[in-house]
């Protein structure tokens, strides 16, 4: 008889718990940078093209109108960067839907940490339990 190593329910639960705060405050530290990384990275494409606003101005094209030229292509950037948002959330939720009504949906850290059931192993409905080995 092999002994395995048993992992009791309660401590992998807390493992994952602790896990899942991990995540939690990478999150938080995530949606806290986003704002300054976009920031960042519209700026450095403005100072990238100053050059080809210079030029716009040089054949004549009002101030007015290169900064109209800016504001619409960096709201049309950022209107395609919430709609891939949308999308994205909105494909994840579609295919945990589509698993879940075809019977294909796994909770695989459960079942990793021994708290869930086993997809694979013969459950029984009727008759008398069978006997644990000694």
């Amino acid at each position: 008889m092999g002994t395995g190593l048993m992992i009791p329910a309660k401590a992998a639960g807390r493992s994952l718990d602790e896990f899942i705060g991990i995540l939690g405050i990478a999150v938080v530290i995530t949606l806290l940078l986003a704002p300054l990384i976009a920031f960042n990275t519209a700026s450095i494409g403005m100072d990238e093209r100053t050059r080809e606003h210079a030029t716009t101005l040089a054949f004549g094209l009002p101030i007015r109108g290169v900064l109209a030229i800016i504001t619409v292509e960096t709201a049309l950037l950022g209107v395609l960067g919430v709609l891939g948002t949308v999308a994205g959330i909105g494909g994840g939720y579609a295919i945990r839907q589509i698993r879940h009504t075809s019977g294909d949906e796994c909770n695989c850290f459960t079942q990793m940490a021994g708290l869930g059931p086993d997809p694979s192993a013969n459950t029984r409905t009727e008759g008398p339990a069978p006997a644990m080995p000694r």
